[in-house]
């Protein structure tokens, strides 16, 4: 494990920190997607308005790359797709059902995603729609499922004010958040590295290489992480996360 000190930085002056606490509400009826948050893709609409769909549903595609599918967070009612200029999707609105169906996908083992090789797994996050929350430097773009990275970062500091600590976040979810990194090691050759901000109670995960990071704003950025840890150099690509 390496400690880094950032001196250079901002103490941001915002007044009130979150609560260490996690609050449960109740069971919302409204459910949102916006593509427009997946910067870099052209969707293909697989739904409109009036569709009933199911949980993981398709709701749409990404023509650079029809291997790439965002699917529904609830089952329901598509009840609006907003379009923005150009027709671009920027809103597809869902009103939960009282009966809500789900689909079902492939579930691992950690013994099956140790013995699972690279396309296997890219084709599975594809497939099931969590490859658009891998990002790829430089660019900070939608990670290319094609390109193996020569490391991945997973950041799980935080710096910046109202930033959830993700310590809290964890807790109860440490076999799930495993196989998270089991699975991240099948697409690299390189390391995946676990990026903490000191003072957070995370433990030491099998598979990744923890470093924690301490001092003023931008401590917690995954540029920072980068650049002290395995700079980016031409030609290189890295995979990057958030916990």
């Amino acid at each position: 494990m390496a400690n880094f000190k950032i001196k250079k930085g901002f103490d941001i002056k915002v007044l009130g920190k979150p609560t260490p606490e996690i609050e449960e509400y109740a069971n919302q009826q409204f459910f949102a997607v916006y593509p427009t948050e997946f910067e870099g893709i052209k969707p293909r609409l697989k739904v409109q308005a009036g569709d009933s769909v199911k949980r993981g549903e398709a709701l749409f595609e990404n023509k650079k790359d029809e291997r790439m599918i965002f699917r529904a967070p609830c089952g329901g009612t598509v009840k609006a797709v907003n379009l923005g200029p150009r027709r671009f999707p920027v809103e597809i609105l869902i009103e939960r059902s009282a009966q809500e169906e789900s689909l079902s996908f492939d579930t691992f083992t950690r013994e099956s995603i140790r013995q699972a090789g690279r396309e296997q797994v890219t084709a599975h996050l594809l497939n099931c729609g969590l490859w658009p929350l891998i990002k790829q430097r430089p660019f900070s773009k939608i990670a290319d499922p094609d390109t193996a990275p020569k490391a991945i970062f997973i950041n799980a500091a935080h710096s910046a004010p109202f930033t959830a600590d993700f310590s809290i976040v964890l807790k109860g979810n440490e076999s799930a958040f495993q196989l998270g990194i089991d699975a991240l090691n099948r697409l690299t050759d390189g390391k995946v590295h676990l990026c903490k901000s000191e003072g957070n109670d995370i433990g030491e995960f099998e598979g990744a290489e923890s470093h924690v990071f301490a001092g003023r704003h931008p401590s917690g950025n995954t540029s920072v992480h980068i650049n002290r840890i395995n700079p980016i150099l031409p030609g290189d690509t890295v995979y990057t996360v958030r916990a």
